[in-house]
């Protein structure tokens, strides 16, 4: 398995949500696990580990971070404002550590998906992907036809899974999110100023976006998927003109 770099992890991030203010020393820079570790942890191997230090934040994360300079990572994300954290970035720059300043309000669960999806082998990346396609673009088509509408399928870090077939009525946000298979930024931005993800975020029914035609957006109907209170992804639907079929059951 090839190692990564922060870089590669900061590539997929969305905008916003967080920012490398402290670089990782060249002698330890490549990346070839994640490890999540809480504040109260004793003792934890950060060797060649990209580390979400959860439970704490700001100044208060210092006594973790001592601990995980035992055996120091690669680098570290915690949450906090950046002038909360300039103790903790001199103690990371003695040890080589590199620092991802992560938003108060970003979700961790999302970063995880974002590294593990670079950290994780491609052969096993390969594997999963080939046998989810195909099972992924029926259920997007087959859910197209029941509702009347336009459908998307995305995992936790906005990347387009599946999608439903193309016809000429779809607006610019699901064009450009086929055409790159992410959804473009400043419509990421948009959706989380109109509060869709927090939303999305805090219920597991499904969220109504209103149409914004002076955004090129039709209206959308999108549900969160989750495994237990983790989030794997979105459903999105766009409507196609006639408003959502009678059939929208999404539950």
């Amino acid at each position: 398995m090839a190692a990564v770099t922060v870089d590669d992890i900061l590539s997929d991030l969305p905008l916003g949500f967080a920012s490398l203010i402290l670089r990782p020393g060249p002698a330890g820079s490549a990346i070839d696990r994640f490890l999540i570790v809480d504040a109260d942890d004793e003792a934890s191997d950060g060797g060649a580990a990209f580390v979400l230090l959860i439970g704490v934040r700001g100044r208060s994360a210092l006594p973790a971070l001592r601990r995980l300079l035992k055996n120091p990572p690669p680098v570290v994300a915690v949450k906090g404002r950046h002038e909360e954290l300039a103790e903790a970035e001199e103690l990371l720059r003695d040890a080589g550590t590199g620092l991802l300043l992560v938003d108060p309000g970003a979700d961790w669960d999302r970063l995880l998906s974002i590294a593990k999806d670079r950290i994780q082998p491609r052969s096993y990346q390969s594997e999963v992907l080939t046998l989810l396609e195909e099972d992924l673009f029926a259920i997007a088509q087959t859910t197209a036809r029941l509702t009347s509408s336009h459908v998307l399928i995305e995992d936790a870090a906005n990347k387009v899974l599946a999608y439903s077939t193309v016809s000429n009525d779809i607006d610019e946000l699901r064009k450009a999110s086929i055409l790159a298979r992410r959804g473009p930024r400043k419509y990421e931005l948009l959706l989380k100023d109109l509060g869709a993800y927090r939303e999305l975020h805090r219920t597991r029914l499904p969220v109504r976006v209103p149409a914004r035609p002076q955004d090129g957006l039709r209206e959308r109907v999108a549900i969160t998927l989750f495994a237990g209170d983790r989030i794997m992804g979105y459903i999105w639907l766009q409507e196609t003109g006639d408003g959502f079929g009678r059939t929208l059951i999404m539950c």
